[in-house]
């Protein structure tokens, strides 16, 4: 008697984990990603005037553009 009763809290207990887990993920996904892009945003795209570019060394004192030839890897 005692045996099945620890089984069933024990049971409740994971399915209850398991259910926190999977909302943490789903609901922590789309925040992730926009905070991912702004820190990205932030270090590596320079903006002059109307015009913006990825500088691939953000802490050099001269930009290193990516060039469209880098990206498409030919």
């Amino acid at each position: 008697m005692k045996q099945k009763r620890y089984i069933t809290i024990f049971v409740t207990i994971l399915i209850l984990f398991c259910v926190i887990m999977t909302y943490v993920r789903f609901s922590n996904n789309q925040e992730t990603q926009a905070q991912i892009y702004q820190d990205w945003q932030r270090i590596y795209l320079r903006k002059k005037g109307e015009q913006a570019f990825v500088d691939t060394t953000p802490q050099a004192t001269k930009p290193v553009v990516l060039s469209e030839d880098k990206v498409t890897g030919c």
